[in-house]
């Protein structure tokens, strides 16, 4: 009579199903982009949770090869999303808050406790856990998101209640009252997927940067002229006039937004007929 191999626990079947989860959640974010909420919790959770389930568990030294790859295939999934995620610069609380939740775990398992204390124990800390990504999220700088220019955090931060239209209040003389989408447009490759974002989210087109003194600069547009850009921005250029861009608004020079952008250079003759039309519609002398 052949002998019927072992049955494995629901502990480590439901680890085996969390990393699937998790596998085809990442899968789904980096083919559908603007399903960032995906990436930045409940994959993590689930990388996490299906870590922590081996670790609880235990595995023996006699466990097939392909258990093995499933718990390192889970740890590095684990430590590797939340490594990026601590990279975007507000989640490296939650990343202790995590450690703790391996650590408790693990502790609970080699002292022979049983599954309930277990599971209380991993509710509270990834209750924790939650609670700091959470405010972290919330409190993120929508500034640092722009700065890197990543869309998906920036995308995150939007959708907890980030201000579009926020300007810089730091103490720095040189971005006193920068608007964030001037921040956006001030990168040596402005990108389209970021300002877009911002735009659809309502930041103003015609938004102005103005210090705490009064003076002003100059309109977001103008931060386009201020590279000498590899290429020419004129898909960003163009996501702007199409959210109602206004280019006859001046400078604190009194240039329009044609003169410095053909001054810099960032002037494509194929935006020429749009910026043309823009200024019609504005006005411009």
């Amino acid at each position: 009579m052949t002998p019927t191999p072992p049955t494995e626990s629901r502990l480590l079947q439901w680890a085996d199903r969390l990393l699937y989860a998790g596998l085809a959640l990442a899968l789904l974010t980096a083919a559908v982009p603007y399903l960032s909420l995906l990436t930045f919790f409940l994959a993590p959770c689930c990388f996490w949770l299906s870590w922590v389930g081996y670790v609880a568990q235990g595995q023996p030294a006699s466990a097939p090869a392909t258990r093995w790859l499933r718990v390192g295939l889970a740890a590095v999934a684990a430590h590797g999303v939340l490594f990026w995620m601590s990279g975007t610069g507000y989640l490296v609380s939650a990343l202790v808050c995590g450690a703790e939740l391996l650590l408790a775990l693990g502790w609970q398992a080699s002292r022979g406790r049983g599954r309930w204390r277990v599971a209380a124990t991993a509710t509270v800390v990834l209750a924790g856990w939650a609670t700091v990504a959470g405010l972290g999220l919330v409190r993120g700088s929508l500034y640092e998101a722009v700065r890197k220019n990543d869309v998906r955090w920036a995308q995150a931060l939007l959708w907890s209640g980030a201000d579009p239209n926020q300007v810089e209040t730091e103490k720095s003389q040189f971005m006193d009252g920068q608007p964030v989408l001037y921040h956006a447009l001030f990168q040596e490759k402005p990108s389209p997927a970021l300002v877009g974002l911002l735009l659809r989210h309502g930041a103003h087109p015609n938004a102005r940067w103005v210090r705490a003194d009064g003076s002003l600069i100059e309109p977001v547009g103008f931060a386009l002229a201020h590279y000498q850009r590899p290429r020419h921005p004129g898909a960003v250029l163009r996501l702007l006039l199409q959210a109602g861009l206004n280019p006859c608004l001046p400078n604190q020079h009194g240039e329009n937004l044609r003169t410095a952008l053909a001054e810099s250079g960032a002037l494509a003759p194929a935006d020429s007929a749009a910026l043309a039309a823009a200024e019609r519609r504005g006005g411009c002398r």
